[in-house]
């Protein structure tokens, strides 16, 4: 399959560049880096990356969304996070030099700018303030990661539900309505990021939305109470 290019995007003109370690670059080394990188169109369902195979470069998402997943042993899939505007993905793999991990899927049309090897490692020689914007995100993942795993080892399912609900709001923000989360999700993803059966989730949404949390618009989630769905999540409200 052919993938669309674009041409004229670059990280200083670029919507989500404060949301992106690109942001560290000088108007100077954004220009430079037009030269050596590609930003491509990806249509809803297209595969971004494949689990196991070696990188040549790291994605940056200019505009979309994806989902960031791998296949477990009984072939089931595992959402392992979500990615939007700004966000990096492949860089892991690409600074080990191992394979991918996880496979990268595009969750709605996404335009993703590619950063070849020899371009994104020369940016990080001249650009001392890059390579420490990297490093404070890797930080920040790792962080991430391992809240997540003390969640699902003490959380009850009901409260990793919300907090997921929530997860999903600070990553894709609201539809026009202030209410409405703006990504659509099947029941089976949502399963697969908490953990538990589909059916499991499909009865607790509507006990949150009984309780008056949420409300289920179709396949859309719309939040209508945030501080009962952080009361269950058992996050400090701000």
């Amino acid at each position: 399959m052919k993938i669309p290019i674009l041409h004229e995007v670059t990280c200083n003109t670029c919507g989500a560049v404060h949301r992106s370690v690109f942001s560290a670059l000088t108007t100077e080394d954004a220009l430079h880096m037009k030269t050596g990188k590609t930003c491509s169109l990806y249509k809803r369902g297209d595969i971004i990356l494949h689990e196991g195979k070696y990188p040549d470069g790291l994605f940056c998402i200019h505009k979309g969304k994806v989902k960031v997943f791998r296949e477990g042993e009984d072939g089931k899939e595992q959402i392992v996070r979500f990615a939007t505007s700004g966000d990096l993905l492949g860089y892991k793999a690409l600074i080990t030099n191992k394979p991918y991990v996880n496979s990268v899927i595009a969750l709605d049309d996404s335009s993703i700018c590619f950063i070849p090897r020899s371009m994104f490692f020369e940016m990080l020689q001249q650009s001392p303030q890059l390579a420490l914007k990297l490093m404070e995100h890797l930080s920040n993942e790792l962080r991430t990661i391992e809240e997540r795993l003390v969640h699902l080892a003490q959380k009850p399912l009901r409260s990793r539900l919300a907090e997921t609900l929530l997860i999903l709001h600070e990553t894709f923000g609201f539809e026009a309505d202030g209410k409405t989360i703006d990504v659509l999700l099947l029941r089976e993803e949502i399963s697969n990021i908490v953990g538990t059966a589909t059916e499991s989730v499909i009865r607790l949404l509507s006990e949150l939305q009984k309780e008056g949390a949420i409300e289920l618009r179709g396949k859309h989630i719309a939040i209508t109470n945030m501080k009962i769905l952080q009361h269950i999540a058992h996050i400090e409200q701000k």
